[in-house]
């Protein structure tokens, strides 16, 4: 098909030209004679047709849809846009699991550099760290776990439950019975923060932190990251908090949560206070001396739909960057005077609760005998991780941690009983 523009000759059928990109005119082109089997067959003609609107609408479609999520990345793009959604979205997800039961699971590796000291950072680094646990508020129940590893053996860990208005803590390996400590004075009052309300007072806060901000504050560039150890082109935008605009911010903020019925309303009921005493409480809160040095808050995204990479916070004294590697694993490091600190760390969640443990045989803190400390420091020396231990800060420091240990038992022995 001849254009009608440049005279170029294109191929039969042709709807652009492939030269100057103008839409051909079918119409306007020369008309071929056609053939007898054709005029004698208007149905396989019209089966042809049918067949290229067939596979002309799915390109019309997907190019639509190109263009409209182009046109929504560009609008989203501003960086004010970018920290409210991404602000409005961590609210959402904080209200979502507010009332979840899921159980927890949070371990933590550190890796230690720029100290100056190889061998403490040594140390540091061969231990490992994880948490657990579980917020039933229904039941009024409370589980957490803490668990140590050194250079890959099982250290110190202990568990602690509450319910029953008490908890009972768990020293694993050391000593075989629960220790119970009295929590009569804990108001573990469930109705004063139900879903409704943390909806209120989430939705109060994500509302009054955008509405402080302005286009101003903000800046968009590109830089590169490491993301699950490959370096990733990503976006970065900063909002920049200065002496010069934060007052008005804090303002800003400050009026929105006092203007928020809601919020007023759900704090109240937290805090125990009349509607009154929670403004001036607000008020309170958000009076601030002047910024004494820059913040910058950096939010990382990745692609046209911005999908969330990571944060990092930067002041003259400190940097945080934290980097989300997959749907689990973050690494996170801190830089404070030339010295590095970078945690490996992984959250995973369960649809299991974490069960109670006995506590039948739960001795009551003020009733421990010195005797019962000195059999669990004995315990602790059989630790798996203790002997690894042991041989570090004997070959680094030409310490015996045996004597250590051996010191506090001396020290409990003076004693039949410890007061609390």
């Amino acid at each position: 098909m001849k254009c009608s523009n440049c005279g170029f000759e294109n191929e039969p059928g042709a709807v652009v030209c492939a030269k100057c990109e103008t839409t051909l005119n079918a119409v306007s082109q020369p008309v071929e004679p056609v053939d007898e089997i054709e005029t004698m067959e208007p149905i396989e003609k019209n089966s042809k047709k049918g067949n290229k609107l067939f596979l002309i609408i799915p390109i019309i479609i997907v190019l639509a849809l190109i263009i409209g999520a182009a046109s929504y990345v560009s609008s989203a793009s501003n960086p004010l846009n970018v920290y409210k959604a991404s602000i409005k979205k961590v609210g959402n997800e904080i209200i979502e699991k507010s009332d979840d039961k899921k159980s927890y699971s949070i371990s933590i590796k550190p890796t230690v550099s720029g100290t100056g000291q190889k061998d403490i950072e040594k140390l540091i680094n061969k231990v490992s760290v994880s948490f657990n646990g579980n917020y039933n508020q229904d039941e009024k129940e409370v589980i957490f776990g803490v668990n140590t590893k050194y250079n890959n053996k099982d250290l110190l860990s202990a568990d602690i439950q509450y319910h029953d208005e008490a908890a009972y803590i768990f020293l694993n390996n050391i000593f075989e019975k629960p220790i119970k400590i009295k929590t009569e004075d804990i108001d573990f009052d469930s109705d004063k923060i139900d879903a409704e309300t943390t909806k209120k007072l989430v939705n109060g806060a994500v509302n009054a932190i955008n509405k402080s901000f302005e286009k101003e504050y903000f800046s968009k560039s590109t830089e590169t990251k490491e993301v699950n150890g490959k370096d990733t082109k990503v976006n970065a935008y900063k909002l920049t908090i200065d002496d010069k605009n934060y007052k008005k911010i804090n303002n800003n903020m400050c009026n929105a949560l006092l203007e928020d019925k809601d919020f007023i309303e759900a704090y109240a009921k937290v805090s125990k206070k009349t509607e009154k005493e929670t403004k001036e409480d607000i008020k309170e809160s958000f009076k601030s001396d002047d910024l004494d040095q820059k913040i910058t808050f950096t939010l990382y995204t990745s692609g046209l739909f911005n999908k969330y990479v990571g944060v990092k916070i930067d002041t003259e004294d400190m940097t945080v960057e934290v980097i989300k590697n997959d749907d689990d694993n973050y690494t996170i490091v801190t830089n404070v005077s030339k010295i590095a600190v970078k945690l490996d760390m992984t959250i995973k969640t369960s649809n299991d609760n974490i069960k109670l443990k006995d506590v039948k045989d739960a001795v009551l803190i003020e009733e421990l005998a010195s005797s019962d400390l000195s059999d669990a420091l004995d315990n602790v020396k059989k630790l798996d991780g203790y002997e690894s231990l042991k041989s570090d800060l004997k070959d680094i420091y030409d310490v015996d941690i045996d004597d250590l240990i051996d010191y506090l038992k001396l020290i409990t022995s003076y004693s039949s009983e410890i007061d609390y």
